[in-house]
């Protein structure tokens, strides 16, 4: 039975691994405008089996006791008195006897004769002297006297007093003994998630560049689709994602099929290289617009600067224009020459005068690296303007 096991086990697991190979990364190159690439993803989970297998367990059990002891504290108070003094203040009184004196008139009647022709009269007269009378009385003199006042307070005192403490502890120890645990053993494995991916890219501008070599590479991680160049330092092109689309669909609980659109605009690095090596010539001032010739093309998007300084003899020069634009600003006709409306920065007539003329062009680098995919290529394009000024007096 063992054996039939074993066997069945073999055969299931060597099955396993040839359906274990998937087709996560693929590389392809865009040889031909639209191309369909299929991805999968295979995760597994392992499956265990539960085995017991002979094993060492251990209990607890008490061998003996051991005293163990340690310090503990009582605490104890007692009380105690203390002699504690203090200063009050009380009055002081004396009585001082004092003598009071007042003084009074004392008068009486004295008879005083008085003569003229007719004889002598006993006329009154009423004499007064004045009479001092004295008596003794007290006075009460206070004065604030302090003395010290000491009193036995009471205070408790307290202190810890140390005392061993002695206890019976068991010692335990851990016996081995024989016995069975489980363990999870792997057996296999089965299909956790099978993702298929049905990827359409299209290169829109297939017609203009044609068949290119660059390689690439499209990786299918957890449902997701990632595309990236191999070698973008070497690459001939900058690839710009411009639209993709992303469906789902859950098959079963183990399958699940991605579907993408994805559309893509390729851009030559050596066109990008050329025009910025162009020259801008023939430049035409005209009194609402601007003409020039350029040796290059507009077909990759650029952005620009023009400055517009009008001389006057009297005053000092006027600035018109000094500003960016966009590549959309510039209108390029059948026969090569590019216009400039000066509408577009709020000019609608230059005066009659002479005017300085100032202009630029360069790549919109923020237009490039929208949605690129390989922006590692972008260290082979230049980092330079195409450059032009000149003098003119607008023409009709």
């Amino acid at each position: 039975m063992k054996l039939l096991a074993a066997l069945l086990l073999g055969l299931s697991s060597a099955a396993l691994a040839q359906s274990n190979v998937d087709q996560r990364q693929a590389n392809f190159n865009f040889n031909q405008q639209n191309l369909a690439i299929n991805l999968e993803q295979k995760d597994f989970e392992t499956i265990y089996r539960t085995d017991q297998v002979p094993s060492t367990c251990y209990r607890d059990e008490i061998q003996g006791y051991r005293t163990e002891c340690h310090t503990e504290y009582d605490r104890q108070c007692h009380t105690r008195y203390e002699n504690e003094c203090h200063t009050e203040s009380f009055p002081e009184c004396t009585t001082i006897p004092r003598r009071e004196c007042s003084s009074s008139e004392q008068c009486t009647t004295e008879n005083d004769q008085v003569c003229n022709s007719h004889g002598c009269v006993n006329v009154p007269r009423r004499v007064c002297h004045p009479v001092e009378s004295c008596h003794t009385t007290s006075d009460q003199v206070c004065h604030t006297d302090s003395r010290e006042v000491c009193n036995n307070v009471p205070r408790e005192s307290c202190e810890n007093i140390p005392r061993q403490a002695c206890e019976q502890v068991p010692n335990v120890v851990q016996v081995p003994y024989a016995c069975s645990r489980s363990v999870q053993v792997p057996i296999g494995q089965q299909l956790k998630l099978h993702t298929v991916a049905q990827v359409a890219i299209n290169l829109v501008n297939f017609s203009d560049v044609g068949a290119t070599a660059d390689a690439f590479t499209a990786q299918l991680t957890d449902g997701i689709v990632v595309i990236s160049a191999k070698d973008p330092a070497k690459n001939a092109f900058l690839y710009q994602l411009i639209d993709q689309k992303r469906t789902e669909q859950v098959v079963s609980s183990t399958e699940k099929v991605v579907t993408y659109t994805i559309s893509i605009s390729a851009t030559s690095i050596q066109k990008l290289n050329e025009f910025l090596n162009s020259q801008i010539s023939d430049g035409k001032l005209f009194y609402d617009r601007l003409q020039f010739n350029l040796l290059g093309t507009l077909s990759v998007p650029v952005k620009g600067h023009l400055k517009i300084v009008q001389h006057r003899r009297i005053r000092s020069d006027l600035l018109i224009i000094d500003d960016d634009f966009e590549s959309t600003s510039v209108i390029a006709s059948a026969n090569g020459v590019q216009t400039i409306e000066l509408k577009n920065f709020g000019v609608t007539s230059l005066n009659s005068a002479t005017h300085s003329i100032e202009l630029s062009l360069r790549l919109d680098l923020v237009k490039l690296q929208k949605g690129l995919i390989n922006p590692a290529a972008l260290a082979q394009v230049a980092s330079k303007a195409v450059l032009s000024s000149f003098e003119a007096y607008p023409a009709q």
